[in-house]
């Protein structure tokens, strides 16, 4: 079990921790889409630092090697982001963020999109009870799976 941390993304130090996680993270889910214009990858730290998200990370070796991002959005509780560095996958951290994230969802639904073509994304998020609502196709021309979870808790 790991110490799970609030992230001040505003400071510019952790902002570009995040930006350097994302862009290690987010290069393995364009590989999938057949895309590198991700948003996240073409964010900047000055863009995370303005984000309207609270950022929840898991520091190893005094690194930033998982993060996860949330936002209430006119009710709804939505996952923004997810990273976790390729070093580091498959071992867990991905699955302890998740479910600190849903721990806290003050609502019963939870939403998250992803690469439809992202397969290891799809049956990690189905793996915890997330369910295809439909896909999307952004301006990129990227197509997303928007993916919802239901709570049975609330």
């Amino acid at each position: 079990m790991s110490i799970i941390f609030e992230l001040a993304h505003t400071r510019g130090d952790v902002a570009k921790e995040i930006e350097a996680l994302q862009q290690l993270s987010y290069h393995q889910e364009a590989r999938y889409v057949h895309s590198r214009k991700l948003p996240p990858l073409t964010e900047t730290y000055q863009d995370i630092r303005m984000a309207d998200e609270t950022f929840l990370g898991i520091y190893k070796e005094r690194r930033l090697v998982g993060l996860i991002a949330y936002q209430l959005e006119a009710g709804d509780f939505w996952i923004t982001r997810m990273a976790v560095h390729p070093r580091w996958m498959r071992q867990g951290f991905g699955k302890e963020l998740l479910d600190r994230v849903l721990f806290l969802n003050p609502t019963s639904r939870c939403y998250v999109t992803t690469g439809a073509k992202n397969e290891p994304a799809m049956r990690f998020y189905q793996k915890y009870g997330f369910k295809q609502q439909q896909e999307l196709v952004t301006e990129e021309g990227i197509r997303l799976a928007l993916l919802y979870y239901e709570s049975s808790d609330h």
